[in-house]
């Protein structure tokens, strides 16, 4: 795997031919990929849970636009007592415009309508992703999970509340790009 040295930071930068594939993978060659400005600015979690772990780190806002993924919209994040739900909820009550890409199977049906009733957007893709990005903006936060799958805890995840301007074009570019391939969802 190449990378471009920074001549700047002396941090690591993939060749934008291979960013996408690798904004994913929290370690080349040895060294930490850096999605913040700083590797001062992020934060690593091996294992991490959206309720738990993702709610705590994002600042809503009214106003912001917070776009996430799911694995098939499981209960332990989307059910009604779920504290990733509840989260969803008070973003919506704030105002906050939520755009998610999950599925394909709906397994929190009751949740998720509730959710597209309080104005969320949900669209569904051609396949289930394992690979996730939320992020949120203004202000921009962004986390970013190398794999989540199924209900379980997601691994290898990235947390950033100020990130690269590169790392955080291209995390919006892949969201953009499955959420124009996605199809609304419908309950």
């Amino acid at each position: 795997m190449q990378s471009v040295e920074s001549s700047k930071t002396g941090f690591s930068r993939f060749k934008n031919s291979e960013f996408l594939s690798n904004l994913f993978v929290r370690k080349v060659e040895g060294k930490t990929v850096r999605y913040g400005r700083t590797l001062q600015d992020q934060q690593e979690f091996p294992i991490a849970t959206a309720g738990a772990t993702v709610s705590t780190l994002f600042n809503l806002m009214p106003g912001s636009e917070l776009r996430a993924m799911s694995f098939d919209f499981p209960d332990q994040e989307y059910g009604l007592d779920s504290q990733w739900y509840k989260w969803l909820i008070e973003a919506c009550e704030k105002k906050v415009k939520i755009k998610i890409i999950g599925g394909p199977e709906v397994r929190a049906k009751e949740g998720i309508k509730n959710l597209i009733q309080k104005g969320a957007e949900i669209r569904v893709p051609k396949n289930a992703q394992t690979r996730h990005v939320l992020a949120l903006c203004p202000p921009n936060q962004l986390w970013i999970e190398s794999y989540h799958a199924g209900g379980g805890n997601a691994r290898d995840c990235t947390f950033t509340d100020n990130p690269d301007p590169l790392v955080w074009k291209k995390a919006n570019e892949f969201f953009n790009g499955l959420w124009n391939a996605s199809t609304p969802l419908r309950l």
